[in-house]
This record gives C-alpha cells, structure tokens and sequence, in this order.
C-alpha cells in the first residue's frame, strides 16, 4: 500500500511536466532527400542538404516544402552537427536518393567522402545514386525544385525512365561506387546535368502571377518553357575517384550500348553521299563479350531496328543497304570513338576489367590498381549485327 502511495505521488509531480513536451511532436523531422558537396572556401567542402520536410500538422496543401541547408566542414559529420545546431527539428537520412558532388569537387577526388558515412548508422541506403554537377550543388538542387515542392524525390525515377526511353543517360549508385573502388573492377561513371537559368519554370510562374504578371507573356521569344531547370546532360569518367573527363547525351547511349545496359534509343545516320538521312531506332539488344588474342576483348552486338523516319520515298535496297551495312559500320565507329574517349580520361567505362576477372578465375587475386591498368591495356573491338524489327523475334 505504502509503494502504490509514493508511485502515485510521483505520477502527480511528472504529468504536469509532461505538458511541456507538447510543441515538440516526435514527427517533425527534416528529411534529408540528397546530400551535395561543392568545394569549400574557408573550409575544405561546401555541404549541401536537400530536405522535405514533414510536419505532423502539415495539411495535403502544406507539406512542408522544400528546404535546402548549407554549411562548409573539413568532414561530413562536422557539417551536421553544425545544421542540427541551428534548425528546431531532427534530420533524418533514411530517405536520401541521391549524392550530388560539383565538377570541381569531383575533379579533387571527393567522392572519397562517401567512404566517411556510415551507411547502415544513419540508415542511407547503398543503392542512392551518384550524380555529378556542371556548376555548383545549390545551384543544380534549387533547379530540381519548382512551386515550393519536393520534386527532388522524385530525380532517381525521372533518370531510370530517362534511361530507359532514350538510353543518354547512364545510372549509377553509391554500391557500384564501391564495387568499383574495391576490385577495381571496371571505371566509374556518373550521369552529370546542368543548370539553365533562363528556362521558364511553373514556380516562377506561380510567384509572379501573385504579383500581378504572367512570365509567359513576359518570356522572350523562343524561350524555353516548362519543366525543370536542372537536367541531365550527360555522362563523368573516372578514374580512381578523380573525375577526369566528359561524356555528352549521344557518346552515353553509345556507352551504354557497350555495357549491355541500353533499352531503348535513336540515332541519326547520313548516307555517304549525303542524300538522304534516316532516324533510326534501336528497339533492343543483345550483348556478348569475349577475351580475344593480342590484349583484345570482342563485343559482339545483334541489334533489333526500325526506320523512324526517311527523306520521302526511298527504294528497298537503298533501305536494306542502310539497316545491314551503313549503319552496323557506323555503330561500331562510333562505339570506337567513345572507347578512345574514356581510354583518353583513364576510366575503364566499358568494363574491360571485369572481363579480365572472369577470365582469372582459380588464380591469385589482383590488386585493384594492377587490374585497372590491366584493363586499360585492352582494347575492346565491336562487332554488330543489325536485323530489321520486324524479324527480330528471336533476338
């Protein structure tokens, strides 16, 4: 009887206490959508975190908006302390999709960074992707968003289907990343997008038709209109993890191609003379890859074709002459080109390394750094077969 006494005692004295804890809600959460590294000026990085936050008395109009928080640190961890310092809410990072690193900080190595995160402690998951900017993080992220929405969530599912549709843009996760620094297996490569400033987005409209004006009417003539600012313009080698070179949109299908990661993709083709162009669709693919003599790996490539669109009525011959030879040697010159590109940057992008590794088998293991000068010793040759769409079957 005694201890029931002194606990409801204790009870009277806690619970008006516990009032106190009201305006805090255990919900409000800054959630940490993608993590950006720029170079730094006092400091040696520029941190650069993308949230959405989450209320628990956000409505469906007000879900908290898009927030971005910036601070320079020599580490990952300094640069967090120093935020959640200053903001009234807890930041979460089990919901980061993607790494955003300058050009510049890339190109002195800061990928490295990834390294100091503890994945599973703060709960990031392996499969964010990688992404590289042309100017600065702010920059790229601020034109990821539009009305005050979040629309950074939504970057890694625009870039799949990107990639699937049009096969310009290469995918790559934070897994790979250090599948690629541990093995030294193949190079790194990186989907790098650019920032337009001058492209007419619905959150300036929003803005400025609450003042009184319309941006559509004020826009100049031939204006880029819609959309984001942000897009993705192409493809950063590698090398170790110093990004040391560039792939445009066209040299990233022809990358992808190689690597049997193409779905989908046009290409345009001039026949020698200059008469006529095609816009060709490559519809599928199949690929196969095989250690040859003389320090040569064969990429053999059978490709299913249709003809998108032809300057006006063109005979059959014509047509077959283009589908089963002008364009397989076409394909392969351009598949050379962007060989010697990555060659040139010192990034094994089209994975010759991994086909040393299957073929040592049984043998000692190779040094990460023995395997990638290895396999920038190769030299990949393309073979390709074309088949019409219509008989691709079987492809």
């Amino acid at each position: 009887m005694k201890s029931a006494v002194i606990f409801i005692l204790i009870l009277t004295f806690i619970l008006p206490l516990a009032a106190c804890l009201g305006p805090v809600s255990i919900d409000e959460y800054g959630y940490v959508i993608s993590i950006g590294v720029d170079e730094g000026k006092a400091k040696k990085h520029y941190f650069v975190f993308a949230l959405q936050r989450e209320l628990a008395e956000a409505d469906a109009q007000n879900e908290g908006g898009a927030v971005i928080l910036a601070e320079e640190a020599d580490g990952f961890d300094e640069a967090v302390a120093a935020i959640e310092a200053r903001v009234p809410y807890a930041l979460s990072f089990s919901r980061v999709g993607f790494f955003v690193f300058s050009g510049k900080a890339a190109q002195n190595g800061a990928l490295g960074l990834l390294r100091e995160l503890s994945f599973d402690s703060l709960k990031v998951r392996a499969s964010a992707a990688v992404m590289i900017s042309e100017g600065t993080v702010v920059d790229f992220l601020g034109g990821l968003s539009a009305n005050n929405d979040a629309n950074v969530s939504k970057i890694q599912t625009a870039v799949m289907l990107d990639s699937r549709m049009t096969g310009r843009v290469t995918v790559m996760s934070a897994a790979r990343l250090f599948e690629s620094m541990d093995a030294g297996s193949y190079g790194f490569c990186a989907p790098i997008g650019t920032t337009d400033p001058d492209i007419v987005t619905s959150m300036s409209e929003k803005k400025t038709e609450a003042e009184g004006e319309d941006p559509l009417e004020q826009a100049e003539p031939n204006a880029r209109i819609g959309g984001l600012k942000t897009y993705l313009s192409g493809t950063a080698l590698f090398s170790g993890l110093v990004m040391t070179g560039v792939l445009d949109r066209e040299q990233t299908m022809y990358l992808n191609l190689a690597n049997g990661e193409f779905k989908t993709g046009t290409v345009s083709l001039d026949t020698p003379d200059g008469e006529y162009t095609f816009v060709i669709t490559l519809l599928s693919a199949k690929r196969r890859v095989k250690r040859e003599e003389d320090s040569a790996v064969g990429i053999e490539l059978r490709l299913a074709a249709a003809v998108h669109s032809a300057p006006g009525p063109v005979s059959p011959d014509t047509l077959d002459k283009v589908m089963t030879e002008l364009l397989p040697s076409e394909l392969e010159k351009r598949l050379s080109e962007v060989a010697s590109l990555a060659h040139e940057a010192g990034c094994d992008a089209m994975r010759m390394g991994l086909t040393l590794l299957r073929g040592m088998r049984g043998t000692a293991p190779v040094p990460p750094n023995e395997l990638r000068a290895l396999a920038l010793s190769v030299t990949p040759e393309f073979r390709l077969t074309v088949v019409n769409a219509e008989s691709a079957d079987g492809l």
